[in-house]
């Protein structure tokens, strides 16, 4: 059996598929309006409260490395101690602002490929 190939035939498949396509992708938009602010509350706060959970964690243990290590002098240690909380709490703030970010993009993202 021989498959028909031709510039008219394309152009068919393409005008039967067109209003498939569209209807399938404005499916896709809505679930992802309806399903993206649950995975985003999940995704969000869930790993909000891990980065800010682990904060004092993290700046205990980078207090205990500095004092620890030894290629620092005591000067410079102390100066250290006392600027260290100033890049753990920049950091904080980029996990938090990137965890709600990340929520919503990839609930939209599942939402829309199929996989809710």
């Amino acid at each position: 059996m021989n498959v028909p190939t031709g510039f008219l035939n394309h152009v068919l498949y393409f005008i039967i598929f067109f209003p498939i396509f569209l209807f399938l992708f404005f499916l896709g938009c809505i679930k992802g309006a309806v399903f993206s602010p649950f995975v985003f509350l999940v995704i969000a706060f869930g790993d909000t409260g891990i980065v800010i959970g682990l904060w004092p964690l993290h700046l205990i243990w980078s207090n205990y490395c500095i004092i620890k290590s030894k290629r620092f002098g005591p000067y410079m240690k102390c100066l250290l101690i006392l600027l260290v909380p100033i890049p753990i709490a920049l950091w904080t703030v980029v996990g938090v602002v990137g965890s709600a970010v990340m929520g919503a993009m990839y609930g939209f993202h599942l939402a829309c490929h199929g996989d809710i």
